[in-house]
């Protein structure tokens, strides 16, 4: 029994089931919302504080098991509480082929310095597209900037 408490967290850790990433309570007032493509599904994510810099790190897994991933692509779209967006950036996660395992989906992780964060930040979106970027996606981030 003494066995089975000790190799029960060590276990969850080993298998990744626990994570210590959390938002910051100064971050916290922020909404986090994710869609998923018809390949990729995107995951909760995290604001998270690392080095001095503030990251948007997540995990994406895939939606069937002979789905392509690998032009899939991240939209990261922070808005401001009225709805607009302040800042739009592209992001790709690492492996860019998300495979599946024997008994559980494997995943991929992702990470953006969003450093410095936009004044009245009040919603993080992250959008998963499959197929090239596309150029509608890229007049938006430099309309952003």
């Amino acid at each position: 029994m003494k066995r089975a408490l000790i190799l029960l967290p060590v276990m969850a850790l080993l298998s990744g089931c626990v994570s210590f990433m959390s938002t910051p309570p100064d971050l916290a007032h922020i909404v986090r919302e994710h869609a998923n493509s018809a390949k990729v599904k995107v995951r909760d994510f995290e604001l998270v504080r690392y080095e001095g810099q503030i990251l948007l790190a997540g995990k994406v897994g895939r939606q069937f098991f002979d789905a392509d991933t690998s032009k899939t692509h991240l939209d990261v779209i922070l808005y401001a509480a009225d709805g607009s967006v302040l800042r739009a950036l592209t992001a790709e996660f690492n492996p860019r082929q998300v495979y599946r395992g024997y008994r559980m989906p494997v995943s991929s992780s992702y990470h953006v310095v969003l450093d410095p964060l936009p004044p009245g930040l009040a919603r993080v979106e992250v959008l998963a597209h499959d197929g090239e970027h596309s150029t509608t996606s890229r007049s938006l981030e430099t309309q952003t900037k």
